[in-house]
């Protein structure tokens, strides 16, 4: 029965991943209307997580964006 329950939250966290948005440097910028520099010193500071798609693009998780926004307004 573990195995079960396992196998269902692997594939519900996987889900999640394949379904979630991904936003580039220069959609987050404009969405903020701050430079795509500003960007990539958040992502220096931890606050945003680069996941590369390869050697010449970058995404970031609609998640973290989100998360960055609401701790700005705790």
């Amino acid at each position: 029965m573990d195995n079960k329950i396992q196998k269902t939250e692997v594939t519900e966290n996987m889900k999640t991943k394949l379904l979630e948005k991904y936003y580039s440097r220069r959609e987050i910028a404009e969405k903020f209307s701050v430079d795509t520099g500003t960007i990539y010193r958040w992502e220096l500071r931890g606050l945003l997580t680069p996941i590369r798609v390869n050697s010449r693009v970058i995404r970031y998780r609609e998640s973290e964006v989100l998360a960055l926004v609401k701790s700005w307004t705790d």
